[in-house]
Protein backbone atom coordinates (compact mmCIF):
# COMPACT_ATOMS: atom_id res chain seq x y z
CA UNK A 1 0.00 0.00 0.00
CA UNK A 2 1.18 3.43 -0.99
CA UNK A 3 1.90 6.76 0.83
CA UNK A 4 -1.36 8.17 -0.48
CA UNK A 5 -3.56 5.18 0.48
CA UNK A 6 -2.40 5.13 3.89
CA UNK A 7 -3.29 8.79 4.45
CA UNK A 8 -6.46 8.16 2.99
CA UNK A 9 -6.97 4.79 5.18
CA UNK A 10 -6.08 6.71 8.15
CA UNK A 11 -8.56 9.41 7.70
CA UNK A 12 -11.33 6.66 7.10
CA UNK A 13 -10.48 5.10 10.62
CA UNK A 14 -10.18 8.47 12.22
CA UNK A 15 -12.32 10.85 10.56
CA UNK A 16 -10.87 14.01 13.09
CA UNK A 17 -7.98 13.86 10.85
CA UNK A 18 -9.35 15.36 8.01
CA UNK A 19 -9.28 18.54 10.11
CA UNK A 20 -5.57 18.10 9.89
CA UNK A 21 -4.93 17.59 6.18
CA UNK A 22 -6.89 20.63 5.49
CA UNK A 23 -5.17 22.47 7.95
CA UNK A 24 -2.02 21.57 5.79
CA UNK A 25 -3.42 22.57 3.01
CA UNK A 26 -3.34 19.40 1.34
CA UNK A 27 -5.86 19.16 -1.47
CA UNK A 28 -7.35 16.59 -3.89
CA UNK A 29 -4.41 17.88 -6.79
CA UNK A 30 -1.81 16.84 -4.23
CA UNK A 31 -2.87 12.54 -4.89
CA UNK A 32 -1.54 11.36 -8.14
CA UNK A 33 -4.27 8.29 -8.82
CA UNK A 34 -7.57 9.72 -9.83
CA UNK A 35 -9.18 7.32 -7.49
CA UNK A 36 -7.70 8.41 -4.67
CA UNK A 37 -8.43 12.07 -5.68
CA UNK A 38 -11.85 11.42 -6.23
CA UNK A 39 -12.23 9.62 -2.40
CA UNK A 40 -10.67 12.86 -1.05
CA UNK A 41 -12.70 15.52 -2.86
CA UNK A 42 -15.72 13.75 -1.58
CA UNK A 43 -13.78 14.10 2.34
CA UNK A 44 -13.29 17.33 1.45
CA UNK A 45 -16.89 18.30 0.30
CA UNK A 46 -18.08 16.70 3.46
CA UNK A 47 -15.77 17.98 5.90
CA UNK A 48 -16.25 14.21 7.58
CA UNK A 49 -14.45 10.62 6.65
CA UNK A 50 -17.37 8.47 7.29
CA UNK A 51 -17.69 5.42 5.36
CA UNK A 52 -21.47 5.87 4.38
CA UNK A 53 -21.38 9.71 4.03
CA UNK A 54 -18.58 9.22 1.57
CA UNK A 55 -20.20 6.61 -0.79
CA UNK A 56 -23.58 9.07 -0.34
CA UNK A 57 -22.02 12.65 -1.66
CA UNK A 58 -23.48 13.55 -4.59
CA UNK A 59 -21.92 12.49 -7.63
CA UNK A 60 -19.93 9.96 -5.84
CA UNK A 61 -18.69 6.54 -7.91
CA UNK A 62 -19.90 3.78 -5.96
CA UNK A 63 -16.98 1.20 -8.09
CA UNK A 64 -15.58 2.21 -4.98
CA UNK A 65 -16.72 0.55 -2.02
CA UNK A 66 -14.07 -2.45 -2.57
CA UNK A 67 -11.70 0.18 -2.50
CA UNK A 68 -12.77 1.78 1.09
CA UNK A 69 -12.78 -1.65 2.21
CA UNK A 70 -9.46 -2.68 1.32
CA UNK A 71 -7.88 0.89 2.59
CA UNK A 72 -9.87 0.80 6.18
CA UNK A 73 -8.33 -2.37 6.35
CA UNK A 74 -4.96 -0.67 6.58
CA UNK A 75 -3.33 0.16 10.23
CA UNK A 76 -0.11 2.09 9.02
CA UNK A 77 0.91 6.22 10.11
CA UNK A 78 -1.09 8.94 8.82
CA UNK A 79 1.28 11.38 9.71
CA UNK A 80 4.55 9.82 8.25
CA UNK A 81 2.15 9.46 4.96
CA UNK A 82 0.89 13.53 5.46
CA UNK A 83 3.97 14.63 5.54
CA UNK A 84 5.94 12.48 2.39
CA UNK A 85 2.30 13.32 0.22
CA UNK A 86 3.33 17.33 1.48
CA UNK A 87 6.97 16.29 0.34
CA UNK A 88 6.86 14.70 -2.89
CA UNK A 89 3.97 17.59 -3.56
CA UNK A 90 6.68 19.94 -3.13
CA UNK A 91 8.88 18.33 -5.47
CA UNK A 92 6.94 17.44 -8.02
CA UNK A 93 6.07 21.70 -8.02
CA UNK A 94 9.77 22.36 -7.58
CA UNK A 95 10.77 19.89 -10.34
CA UNK A 96 7.99 21.23 -12.81
CA UNK A 97 9.01 24.71 -12.76
CA UNK A 98 12.58 23.68 -13.12
CA UNK A 99 12.09 22.47 -16.60
CA UNK A 100 9.95 25.26 -17.43
CA UNK A 101 12.76 27.32 -16.26
CA UNK A 102 15.11 25.57 -18.46
CA UNK A 103 13.08 25.49 -21.70
CA UNK A 104 12.74 29.27 -21.09
CA UNK A 105 15.99 30.24 -20.61
CA UNK A 106 17.02 28.30 -23.80
CA UNK A 107 15.13 29.93 -25.82
CA UNK A 108 15.88 33.20 -24.30
CA UNK A 109 12.25 34.48 -23.44
CA UNK A 110 13.66 34.03 -19.27
CA UNK A 111 16.61 36.01 -18.53
CA UNK A 112 18.75 34.48 -15.49
CA UNK A 113 18.39 37.24 -13.24
CA UNK A 114 14.75 36.52 -13.10
CA UNK A 115 14.59 32.65 -13.25
CA UNK A 116 17.17 33.19 -10.04
CA UNK A 117 14.09 35.45 -8.47
CA UNK A 118 11.59 33.20 -9.00
CA UNK A 119 13.79 30.15 -7.92
CA UNK A 120 14.05 32.33 -4.90
CA UNK A 121 9.81 32.76 -4.58
CA UNK A 122 8.90 29.01 -5.27
CA UNK A 123 11.59 27.64 -2.37
CA UNK A 124 11.11 30.68 -0.30
CA UNK A 125 9.30 30.18 3.37
CA UNK A 126 5.65 31.32 2.83
CA UNK A 127 5.59 33.23 6.30
CA UNK A 128 8.22 35.32 7.35
CA UNK A 129 10.29 34.32 10.71
CA UNK A 130 10.15 38.05 11.94
CA UNK A 131 9.10 41.25 11.21
CA UNK A 132 10.97 45.23 11.57
CA UNK A 133 9.75 47.54 14.51
CA UNK A 134 9.04 49.71 10.99
CA UNK A 135 6.56 47.65 9.95
CA UNK A 136 4.51 46.96 12.45
CA UNK A 137 4.89 51.44 13.57
CA UNK A 138 3.68 51.76 9.37
CA UNK A 139 0.93 48.79 10.16
CA UNK A 140 -0.13 50.44 13.08
CA UNK A 141 -0.63 53.80 11.46
CA UNK A 142 -2.49 52.53 8.62
CA UNK A 143 -5.06 50.79 11.26
CA UNK A 144 -5.40 54.21 12.43
CA UNK A 145 -6.43 55.50 9.55
CA UNK A 146 -8.52 52.67 8.95
CA UNK A 147 -9.32 50.98 11.93
CA UNK A 148 -11.91 48.71 10.02
CA UNK A 149 -9.10 47.13 8.17
CA UNK A 150 -7.56 45.04 10.41
CA UNK A 151 -8.13 46.60 14.17
CA UNK A 152 -11.57 44.14 14.41
CA UNK A 153 -12.48 44.17 17.80
CA UNK A 154 -15.75 41.31 19.12
CA UNK A 155 -18.02 41.84 21.71
CA UNK A 156 -18.59 40.34 25.48
CA UNK A 157 -22.66 40.44 24.59
CA UNK A 158 -22.89 42.99 27.29
CA UNK A 159 -22.19 46.66 26.18
CA UNK A 160 -20.84 47.82 29.74
CA UNK A 161 -18.45 45.38 29.72
CA UNK A 162 -17.25 46.46 26.09
CA UNK A 163 -17.07 49.79 27.55
CA UNK A 164 -15.13 48.97 30.99
CA UNK A 165 -13.57 46.00 30.24
CA UNK A 166 -12.29 46.87 26.40
CA UNK A 167 -13.90 44.80 24.03
CA UNK A 168 -12.48 41.75 22.63
CA UNK A 169 -8.96 41.88 20.31
CA UNK A 170 -7.49 39.54 17.90
CA UNK A 171 -4.93 37.06 19.38
CA UNK A 172 -6.24 37.64 22.87
CA UNK A 173 -6.56 34.07 24.76
CA UNK A 174 -9.18 35.32 27.44
CA UNK A 175 -10.21 32.97 30.36
CA UNK A 176 -13.46 33.58 31.98
CA UNK A 177 -13.56 31.25 35.50
CA UNK A 178 -16.26 29.94 37.61
CA UNK A 179 -17.74 27.62 40.28
CA UNK A 180 -19.99 24.76 38.61
CA UNK A 181 -24.13 25.70 38.03
CA UNK A 182 -23.24 29.39 37.60
CA UNK A 183 -24.15 30.43 34.11
CA UNK A 184 -21.07 29.64 32.61
CA UNK A 185 -22.35 27.99 29.43
CA UNK A 186 -25.13 31.33 29.31
CA UNK A 187 -22.06 33.81 29.24
CA UNK A 188 -20.82 31.49 26.58
CA UNK A 189 -23.43 31.15 24.67
CA UNK A 190 -24.36 34.92 24.92
CA UNK A 191 -20.90 35.94 23.70
CA UNK A 192 -21.25 33.69 20.79
CA UNK A 193 -24.75 35.12 20.05
CA UNK A 194 -23.80 38.39 19.94
CA UNK A 195 -20.63 37.85 17.67
CA UNK A 196 -22.45 35.89 15.14
CA UNK A 197 -24.84 39.24 15.05
CA UNK A 198 -22.04 40.98 14.02
CA UNK A 199 -21.57 38.48 10.92
CA UNK A 200 -18.60 36.82 12.69
CA UNK A 201 -18.66 32.80 12.50
CA UNK A 202 -17.93 31.11 15.94
CA UNK A 203 -16.40 27.81 16.31
CA UNK A 204 -17.72 26.46 19.70
CA UNK A 205 -16.32 23.58 21.24
CA UNK A 206 -18.73 22.00 23.88
CA UNK A 207 -17.26 19.33 26.16
CA UNK A 208 -19.99 19.47 29.01
CA UNK A 209 -23.65 20.66 27.17
CA UNK A 210 -24.64 18.41 23.51
CA UNK A 211 -24.99 20.54 20.91
CA UNK A 212 -29.19 20.41 20.96
CA UNK A 213 -28.90 21.89 24.92
CA UNK A 214 -26.81 24.63 23.52
CA UNK A 215 -29.14 25.35 20.71
CA UNK A 216 -31.78 25.65 23.30
CA UNK A 217 -29.90 27.94 24.80
CA UNK A 218 -29.74 29.48 22.12
CA UNK A 219 -33.57 30.25 21.80
CA UNK A 220 -34.26 30.70 25.22
CA UNK A 221 -31.55 33.92 25.08
CA UNK A 222 -33.11 35.14 21.71
CA UNK A 223 -37.08 34.36 22.30
CA UNK A 224 -37.17 35.47 26.43
CA UNK A 225 -39.20 32.19 26.51
CA UNK A 226 -39.65 30.14 29.28
CA UNK A 227 -38.13 25.96 29.26
CA UNK A 228 -41.43 24.94 29.36
CA UNK A 229 -42.92 26.71 26.86
CA UNK A 230 -40.21 26.31 24.32
CA UNK A 231 -40.62 22.20 25.09
CA UNK A 232 -43.94 22.13 24.16
CA UNK A 233 -44.77 24.48 21.24
CA UNK A 234 -44.58 23.28 17.79
CA UNK A 235 -42.26 22.97 14.94
CA UNK A 236 -43.50 25.96 13.20
CA UNK A 237 -42.47 27.69 16.87
CA UNK A 238 -38.91 26.68 16.29
CA UNK A 239 -38.72 27.27 13.03
CA UNK A 240 -40.53 30.86 13.33
CA UNK A 241 -37.52 32.26 15.55
CA UNK A 242 -34.89 30.72 13.35
CA UNK A 243 -32.88 33.96 12.43
CA UNK A 244 -29.98 34.31 9.56
CA UNK A 245 -26.83 34.67 11.96
CA UNK A 246 -27.73 31.27 13.60
CA UNK A 247 -25.57 30.03 10.85
CA UNK A 248 -22.88 31.61 11.81
CA UNK A 249 -22.35 29.44 14.95
CA UNK A 250 -20.55 25.86 14.97
CA UNK A 251 -21.00 23.51 17.30
CA UNK A 252 -18.32 20.99 18.03
CA UNK A 253 -19.38 18.32 21.03
CA UNK A 254 -17.26 15.07 20.66
CA UNK A 255 -14.14 14.75 23.00
CA UNK A 256 -11.36 16.87 21.45
CA UNK A 257 -7.43 16.57 22.08
CA UNK A 258 -5.88 20.28 22.07
CA UNK A 259 -4.21 19.51 19.12
CA UNK A 260 -7.66 18.40 17.44
CA UNK A 261 -9.18 22.15 18.08
CA UNK A 262 -6.18 23.65 16.46
CA UNK A 263 -6.66 21.64 13.55
CA UNK A 264 -10.44 22.09 13.57
CA UNK A 265 -10.15 25.81 14.23
CA UNK A 266 -7.04 26.23 11.37
CA UNK A 267 -9.63 24.19 8.71
CA UNK A 268 -13.02 26.16 9.68
CA UNK A 269 -10.26 29.08 9.21
CA UNK A 270 -8.96 28.31 5.64
CA UNK A 271 -12.86 27.58 4.41
CA UNK A 272 -13.77 31.46 5.95
CA UNK A 273 -15.71 30.28 9.12
CA UNK A 274 -13.78 30.91 12.39
CA UNK A 275 -13.45 34.57 13.37
CA UNK A 276 -13.36 33.49 17.01
CA UNK A 277 -12.80 30.17 18.95
CA UNK A 278 -15.15 29.32 22.65
CA UNK A 279 -14.04 26.54 24.62
CA UNK A 280 -16.59 24.88 27.19
CA UNK A 281 -14.27 24.17 29.25
CA UNK A 282 -10.59 23.96 29.44
CA UNK A 283 -10.70 20.87 32.10
CA UNK A 284 -12.65 19.03 29.90
CA UNK A 285 -10.26 18.94 26.66
CA UNK A 286 -8.49 15.40 26.43
CA UNK A 287 -5.01 14.84 27.66
CA UNK A 288 -2.56 14.79 24.73
CA UNK A 289 -0.48 12.35 26.71
CA UNK A 290 -2.46 10.63 29.99
CA UNK A 291 0.85 9.60 31.34
CA UNK A 292 2.04 13.08 32.65
CA UNK A 293 0.66 14.52 36.13
CA UNK A 294 -2.46 16.99 35.50
CA UNK A 295 -1.06 20.14 36.23
CA UNK A 296 1.46 19.55 33.49
CA UNK A 297 -1.31 18.26 30.73
CA UNK A 298 -3.47 21.74 31.59
CA UNK A 299 -0.26 23.92 31.53
CA UNK A 300 0.72 22.00 27.78
CA UNK A 301 -3.55 22.60 26.68
CA UNK A 302 -3.40 25.89 27.83
CA UNK A 303 0.29 27.20 25.68
CA UNK A 304 -1.36 25.38 22.89
CA UNK A 305 -4.22 27.84 23.14
CA UNK A 306 -2.61 30.73 23.60
CA UNK A 307 0.09 29.90 20.47
CA UNK A 308 -2.91 29.43 18.60
CA UNK A 309 -4.43 32.82 18.92
CA UNK A 310 -1.33 34.33 17.92
CA UNK A 311 -0.78 32.10 14.44
CA UNK A 312 -4.14 32.02 13.65
CA UNK A 313 -4.66 35.62 15.11
CA UNK A 314 -7.94 34.99 16.36
CA UNK A 315 -9.10 35.45 20.03
CA UNK A 316 -10.34 31.94 21.90
CA UNK A 317 -12.55 32.50 25.14
CA UNK A 318 -11.63 29.58 27.14
CA UNK A 319 -13.94 28.76 30.25
CA UNK A 320 -12.21 27.39 33.60
CA UNK A 321 -13.77 25.19 36.14
CA UNK A 322 -12.26 27.21 39.60
CA UNK A 323 -11.90 25.24 43.07
CA UNK A 324 -13.84 25.38 45.67
CA UNK A 325 -11.35 27.19 48.08
CA UNK A 326 -13.40 30.81 47.28
CA UNK A 327 -16.86 29.18 48.33
CA UNK A 328 -15.19 27.65 51.17
CA UNK A 329 -14.05 31.11 52.66
CA UNK A 330 -16.98 32.61 50.94
CA UNK A 331 -15.00 35.44 49.27
CA UNK A 332 -14.55 36.46 45.39
CA UNK A 333 -12.27 34.51 43.43
CA UNK A 334 -8.99 34.60 42.67
CA UNK A 335 -6.43 34.08 39.86
CA UNK A 336 -4.96 30.91 42.46
CA UNK A 337 -8.35 29.44 42.16
CA UNK A 338 -8.28 28.47 38.68
CA UNK A 339 -8.18 24.38 38.88
CA UNK A 340 -5.27 22.36 38.42
CA UNK A 341 -2.20 24.90 36.79
CA UNK A 342 -0.70 27.98 37.19
CA UNK A 343 0.17 27.68 33.44
CA UNK A 344 -3.51 29.28 32.50
CA UNK A 345 -2.69 32.35 34.97
CA UNK A 346 0.61 32.76 32.68
CA UNK A 347 -0.98 32.19 29.19
CA UNK A 348 -3.70 34.41 29.47
CA UNK A 349 -4.32 37.48 28.02
CA UNK A 350 -7.11 38.39 30.47
CA UNK A 351 -8.86 36.55 33.31
CA UNK A 352 -12.06 37.00 33.89
CA UNK A 353 -13.92 35.87 37.39
CA UNK A 354 -17.60 35.07 37.39
CA UNK A 355 -18.87 35.76 41.07
CA UNK A 356 -22.08 35.09 43.05
CA UNK A 357 -22.27 36.38 46.23
CA UNK A 358 -24.06 35.36 48.91
CA UNK A 359 -26.04 38.53 48.78
CA UNK A 360 -27.26 40.81 46.28
CA UNK A 361 -25.87 43.70 45.31
CA UNK A 362 -28.59 45.75 47.43
CA UNK A 363 -28.25 43.25 50.38
CA UNK A 364 -30.80 40.94 50.59
CA UNK A 365 -29.70 36.95 50.40
CA UNK A 366 -29.76 35.25 47.51
CA UNK A 367 -28.24 32.15 49.19
CA UNK A 368 -30.13 28.23 48.81
CA UNK A 369 -28.39 27.46 51.97
CA UNK A 370 -30.69 30.09 53.29
CA UNK A 371 -33.61 29.29 51.46
CA UNK A 372 -33.62 31.34 48.54
CA UNK A 373 -35.79 29.50 46.15
CA UNK A 374 -35.36 31.93 43.08
CA UNK A 375 -34.39 31.58 39.63
CA UNK A 376 -32.68 34.99 39.73
CA UNK A 377 -29.11 35.94 40.54
CA UNK A 378 -26.46 39.06 41.05
CA UNK A 379 -23.12 37.97 39.22
CA UNK A 380 -20.36 39.78 39.19
CA UNK A 381 -17.58 39.12 36.26
CA UNK A 382 -14.49 40.54 37.68
CA UNK A 383 -11.33 41.41 35.41
CA UNK A 384 -8.69 40.56 37.97
CA UNK A 385 -6.11 40.70 34.52
CA UNK A 386 -5.55 42.38 31.31
CA UNK A 387 -2.23 43.24 30.17
CA UNK A 388 -3.28 45.63 27.66
CA UNK A 389 -6.37 47.22 29.68
CA UNK A 390 -7.85 47.56 33.23
CA UNK A 391 -7.72 45.05 35.68
CA UNK A 392 -10.10 44.96 38.90
CA UNK A 393 -13.11 46.47 37.06
CA UNK A 394 -16.64 44.51 37.75
CA UNK A 395 -19.48 44.61 35.84
CA UNK A 396 -22.67 43.99 37.88
CA UNK A 397 -25.09 41.61 35.88
CA UNK A 398 -28.29 39.84 37.20
CA UNK A 399 -28.90 36.05 35.40
CA UNK A 400 -32.08 34.84 34.58
CA UNK A 401 -32.43 31.51 34.96
CA UNK A 402 -35.36 30.87 33.45
CA UNK A 403 -34.23 32.84 30.38
CA UNK A 404 -30.56 31.61 30.76
CA UNK A 405 -29.46 35.08 30.25
CA UNK A 406 -27.30 37.69 31.67
CA UNK A 407 -28.45 41.93 32.13
CA UNK A 408 -26.26 44.34 33.29
CA UNK A 409 -27.83 46.70 36.23
CA UNK A 410 -26.91 49.76 37.66
CA UNK A 411 -26.03 50.38 41.16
Amino acid sequence: MNKQQIFLASILKEGELISDAIAHGITPEYLTEPQDREVYRSMITLDSADYMEVMMVEGANHSHIGYLDELVETSLSYYQARDSIIKENSTRTLKTKLAEMQENLEKGSLDLQTAIAELCKLTGSKQKDSVTVKEEVLKLAEMAVDPDKSNKTYTFGLPTADSKLTRIRKSEFIVIGARPSTGKTSLACQIMDANAREQNNILFFSFETDSDEIAEIQMLQDTGKRMDDLEYCGVEEWTNNLQAHHGNMHIVSSPCKVEQIIGKAKAYKAMGKCDMVIVDYLQLIVPTDSRVVREQQIAHISRQLRLMTISENIPVVVLAQLSRDCEKEGRQPRMSDLRESGAIEQDASRIIMQHRPKKRFNGESQDPDEGYTGYVFDTALVQVKCKKGPKGITIPTRFSGVEQKFYEITL
